[in-house]
């Protein structure tokens, strides 16, 4: 029995080739080995070109594979660096932390890691220090730990991320401080995070993403953040549990992972 070929037109890409055809800019396609770079552009992009009339002297093909970097490169301090060992390394001193910050740039510069930085929801400034990173493919990450540690829940918010990314939208992790009373009465001053500051253009909204919501605890924990947040801009948790799309009386709207990540309109 022959394999079975199944083509995915990658729509949201092409539109967007498409769209900006004739704007005068240079396009640069990013992303990782074999995730379907050369496929969206030599076949599926040419394909559409041919389609519309475009002859085919006129569409010029150039390969820049090189490998020019191999000489400086370390795998076993690399792949050591990927599996956590020189963050422990850093907290027993055996490294100097600007070593981490070199080996973070090279894996962003990669496309395998992408920098996210910590925004002051209340004060409206970016944080230096520190940043958080997201996998740019949660497969790459869960191959190199031999499948161990998967922890779905970091991996649902992992895929979130890259989800919104897709979507062009620009995305920060927000930091709202707040102020808890203890048992005796006691008010403490505390901070906490909004997985996702989304912005789209000029409009913005908040994303928890929450795996279980299914203890009130949780929930809570989890929609402090929009309460304490200063505006009224659009606040969703996206969750694992299969729940429908719903919207409490605060006015927070709550949607399953799949929903979320097939249909955009839940954004909207």
């Amino acid at each position: 029995m022959k394999g079975v070929c199944i083509l995915f037109n990658r729509s949201r890409y092409l539109r967007r080739l498409i769209d900006g055809m004739h704007n005068g800019q240079i396009k640069v396609i990013t992303g990782l080995r074999r995730c379907g770079k050369s496929f969206l552009l030599f076949k599926l992009f040419n394909d559409y070109l041919r389609g519309i009339g475009v002859p085919d002297e006129r569409i010029i093909k150039v390969s820049l594979d090189q490998d020019v970097n191999a000489e400086y490169r370390n795998p076993d301090r690399l792949s050591g660096f990927l599996r956590g060992k020189l963050v422990n390394r850093v907290k027993r001193r055996k490294i100097n932390p600007k070593t981490i910050g070199t080996y973070l740039g090279y894996l962003t510069d990669s496309f395998l890691f992408r920098n996210v930085l910590r925004y002051d929801v209340k004060g409206r400034r970016y944080f230096e220090y520190p940043s958080k990173y997201y996998c740019e493919d949660v497969g790459l990450r869960n191959v190199m730990l031999n499948m161990r540690q998967i922890e779905p829940a970091r991996a649902v918010e992992n895929i979130i991320f890259n989800e919104l990314i897709a979507r062009g939208c620009s995305v920060d992790v927000g930091v709202v401080p707040f102020t808890r009373t203890d048992a005796s009465g006691n008010r403490h001053q505390e901070r906490c995070e909004i997985d996702f500051v989304v912005n789209q253009g000029r409009r913005r909204l908040y994303i928890q993403s929450a795996f279980n919501m299914d203890d009130p605890e949780k929930r809570s924990r989890k929609i402090r953040p929009f309460l304490a947040a200063p505006d009224g801009f659009q606040r969703i948790v996206v969750t694992n549990s299969p729940v429908k799309s719903w919207e409490d009386d605060k006015g927070i709207r709550y949607c399953n992972v799949q929903d979320f990540l097939l249909d955009e309109d839940i954004m909207r």
